[in-house]
């Protein structure tokens, strides 16, 4: 990240407010600050272990709240209904943009780079290349708009069930 340049995060959400706050939800993810029961373990005294609080009460062997149990497929149970419409939405977004599928697939493909795609395309070799060869910011565009909504949406499903 540069310190003299705007994160392709945050400028690809247009004059949009509602595409701002989502950015910033990612963006807290991204930085490390999102607040998941693994970051705040550490001063929550009824949840030590840092378990998932939608996990725990429905299992029994709860799992970390981590990023990858929140975004990946696969993850968390409760917010599997979420996950599933977020697909939906990616996959109806990639039918009229046949030259994107590729590269999601591709990045798509393992968990690592799933959870780093959700939260900054813009570094995955694949995607740089990709922009490379065909000289246009418009992809970024287009992999922040399916990224920023999955990642927001989990968010605000997650903090509905939890009730904050």
């Amino acid at each position: 990240m540069s310190l003299t340049k705007t994160h392709p995060l945050y400028l690809t959400c247009g004059s949009s407010p509602f595409e701002s706050s989502k950015a910033v939800v990612q963006g807290r993810y991204l930085s490390g600050r999102g607040r998941l029961e693994n970051l705040t373990k550490s001063w929550d005294p009824t949840n030590k272990e840092g378990y998932c609080l939608l996990c725990k009460p429905h299992s029994d062997n709860p799992h970390l709240a981590s990023l990858a149990h929140m975004l990946l497929p696969g993850g968390c149970e409760m917010l599997c209904d979420a996950r599933l419409f977020m697909f939906e939405f990616i996959n109806s977004y990639l039918v009229p943009r046949p030259h994107l599928f590729q590269l999601l697939k591709t990045c798509l493909g393992d968990d690592n780079t799933f959870v780093h795609f959700m939260l900054d395309c813009s570094t995955i070799p694949e995607v740089i290349k990709f922009r490379q060869e065909t000289g246009s910011d418009e992809i970024l565009e287009s992999l922040f708009y399916i990224s920023r909504p999955y990642v927001y949406k989990l968010h605000i499903v997650r903090k509905r069930i939890l009730g904050l």
